[in-house]
């Protein structure tokens, strides 16, 4: 704790003294005589800053300099960021050549497997609400707790002392109590401590493996949100004592930007460093990236409003494969994971043509992401309703994607009916598997969705895959069930139909997967879903280009998107060598095999696009007037080049049909730049490098 000159002083010349010899080593006599002159007279540093800067210049991968530079800069309110430029580029982890990764829960028994949370201004979360909390139903291998005031204080006063208790009652800042209280947590029993406000999406093993501490950072410096540390640790046990000390001397003039707050904390690492510079050099420190940890932990304060109420909110699919246990009448009697959790990295897999009009889009490859395991839970007494809500003991299951938010918008907008014992039109005894969710109509949602799900569950339980009965809506597409029969070989005697507007069914004995995505950003087991189907004749070095047309889709329909250029757009790809192709006009397996032996395709944003999964090599791409992130996001997982291409105009007509228009000339660049790119993936010696990671 630094608070005035005497201070500053007193810790400069501890460090001059400590580093005295090594520091010798890179000044001349001048420099020498300087650091003789401040430790007998506990005056300046009285070097100059172009020494200083030569020093640092030239020295600019040396720790001790660094850190030599820092104390000559620093004053009470004050001190130079560099060291934290070098520290967080030393000590950062790094995203593993951009390539996309699977990982398993982990924990080497080195540390305690512990998660903590504390919200010193909140009532005590009971179960109903832990389950909904990502880093209690992410981490199978750790173990969560949450803390209240209460449960805080008698912990430091059991742990610790009485007086430890009373320094922590004695901060009146909630957020200031919890600081105080993960750091002492954190330091007793090592694991992990969060700050709340923060949401976990996936396993944080990745983040954590083969270190003795993890920090987060961004460009303002270190912070505190997320900490990782085993148990005893030196670091944390001196910014305890700081802590104490802060508070010991404000009094009653508590300041919270100088207590804990992210400033202070970035402060005290920097100013730990100085001394301590051989305990950086004997543990694996861990800086965790902003972009990096964020893959895994979002911003975020849902979980801050969670209900304890049993009837009222939704509980997590992920807190059901956590573990096997029974409560009530619903027992979950067995789960695995069917495919570790996944990480990809950043790419450069989008070039945009022209204007950039939704950067969302685009942005996309800019950012990592994380993704949970896929798991596949057998559950019993589950009741069905509407558009795939699925509910365990009166609570709706939430499998955190978008169209389970959908069926769980609709159910409270009054469009599907909750279960009740009057209500079940149907009790299925049989073992059952729910094939559809809210998308179950739509050509591209069943291909990222739910036959992913089914392929999870086929993965899982094998050939007895064959002798389960299959409900899906009595509405489904034709073209749906023969998907289900030639890609899973599901067979129509074996479904069982579901009214989703009229019929609530009660199932003894169901089996459940993960979603293979998180807001559509995908999950690698798609890959490996679709890289086993069958398939005929395929090339190992894809060829074909073509252009898939939206032409049979009529212009005197209703609430459609047409696209001005078409007619043109579609001459120019015949130019180009490009065959136009009418998916919906295809059979299925025509249509993968179609899809297997493609190089190139490019059309209009549509379904018709995602199926591109049936690639194994990767795809180039481009795609008129995108209007989501799903292709570009299967391209991550697939190393497919996306190129994209947004309307100069748009309007709508008295029937709701959305029309957008393309200048010529930003056609003819669109379909330049993707030659380019095909030239020089066709030009390569191994042609495979291109397409596999």
């Amino acid at each position: 704790m630094l608070f005035n000159e005497l201070q500053i002083i007193n810790w400069k010349k501890k460090f001059i003294e400590k580093e005295y010899i090594n520091l010798c080593k890179y000044l001349d006599e001048s420099g020498k005589n300087s650091l003789d002159n401040f430790i007998r007279n506990n005056s300046s540093i009285d070097i100059s800053e172009e020494y200083m800067n030569k020093l640092i210049s030239e020295n600019k991968e040396s720790g001790l300099i660094n850190a030599f530079y820092y104390v000559f800069k620093r004053k009470v309110d004050f001190l130079w960021m560099g060291l934290f430029d070098f520290l967080s580029q030393k000590y950062s982890i790094k995203n593993e050549n951009n390539k996309n990764l699977f990982y398993s829960d982990f924990n080497d028994g080195s540390y305690n497997n512990i998660i903590r949370q504390c919200r010193p201004d909140k009532n005590k979360y009971e179960y109903n609400s832990i389950v909904n909390i990502g880093f209690y139903n992410k981490n199978k291998n750790f173990l969560y707790k949450c803390y209240d005031d209460n449960m805080s204080s008698d912990y430091l006063k059991n742990e610790f002392s009485n007086e430890m208790k009373e320094v922590y009652n004695s901060i009146t800042v909630a957020q200031a109590k919890s600081d105080f209280f993960l750091i002492a947590s954190l330091y007793k029993e090592g694991g992990v401590s969060s700050d709340v406000c923060s949401i976990c999406v996936s396993n944080i093993s990745n983040i954590i493996k083969s270190s003795d501490i993890s920090i987060t950072f961004d460009g303002y410096g270190f912070n505190k949100r997320f900490l990782f540390s085993k148990s005893n640790n030196k670091l944390f046990k001196e910014y305890l004592y700081d802590l104490i000390e802060k508070l010991d001397h404000m009094g009653s003039n508590f300041d919270y930007n100088r207590f804990s707050s992210r400033n202070a904390f970035n402060d005290f690492i920097l100013d730990f460093y100085v001394l301590n510079i051989d305990f950086f050099e004997k543990n694996n420190i861990n800086f965790l990236p902003e972009d990096l940890f964020k893959s895994y932990v979002h911003d975020g304060i849902s979980e801050e409003e969670l209900s304890n109420d049993n009837q009222s909110s939704a509980i997590s699919f992920k807190s059901l494969s956590k573990e096997s246990w029974v409560k009530n009448d619903s027992i979950f009697y067995e789960n695995t994971i069917v495919s570790d959790n996944y990480i990809s990295n950043r790419n450069d897999n989008i070039s945009v043509i022209g204007n950039d009009a939704n950067p969302v889009i685009s942005g996309q490859s800019q950012h990592s992401y994380a993704i949970s395991s896929i798991d596949v839970v057998r559950m019993k007494n589950i009741a069905l309703s509407g558009h795939a809500c699925i509910w365990s003991n009166g609570r709706l299951i939430n499998f955190e994607t978008y169209l389970s938010f959908v069926a769980e918008d609709e159910y409270k907008n009054g469009f599907w009916k909750k279960p009740e014992k009057d209500s079940i039109t149907r009790v299925i005894d049989d073992e059952v598997i729910i094939a559809f969710s809210a998308g179950y109509g739509c050509y591209g949602h069943y291909l990222v969705d739910d036959l992913p799900r089914l392929g999870a569950i086929k993965k899982h339980i094998g050939d007895d895959f064959y002798n389960k009965k299959f409900i899906i809506p009595k509405k489904t597409p034709k073209w749906a069930i023969d998907l289900l029969n030639y890609l899973l070989g599901i067979k129509e005697e074996s479904l069982i139909f579901f009214d989703h507007e009229n019929d609530i069914f009660h199932l003894n004995n169901v089996i459940l997967s993960s979603f293979p995505s998180r807001h559509y950003k995908f999950h690698g087991f798609i890959k490996e879903f679709y890289d086993n189907i069958p398939r005929n004749m395929i090339s190992d070095r894809p060829f074909k280009r073509i252009c898939l047309s939206r032409k049979s889709w009529e212009k005197n329909k209703n609430n459609q998107r047409i696209f001005v250029q078409q007619d043109f757009f579609e001459e120019m790809a015949t130019s180009r060598g490009f065959s136009i192709v009418r998916p919906e006009t295809l059979p299925i397996q025509e249509q993968i095999d179609l899809m297997a032996n493609t190089s190139c395709q490019v059309g209009e944003h549509g379904s018709a696009q995602h199926a591109s999964v049936f690639n194994s090599y990767g795809m180039t791409i481009g795609t008129l007037n995108p209007l989501t992130e799903v292709q570009v996001n299967l391209g991550r997982i697939y190393n497919d080049k996306n190129f994209l291409c947004y309307h100069d105009e748009t309007s709508v007509d008295s029937n709701n049909n959305y029309y957008f228009s393309i200048k010529e000339e930003k056609i003819k660049l669109f379909f330049d730049e993707i030659e380019r790119h095909e030239e020089k993936k066709m030009n390569l010696i191994a042609p495979r490098e291109m397409y596999r990671q």
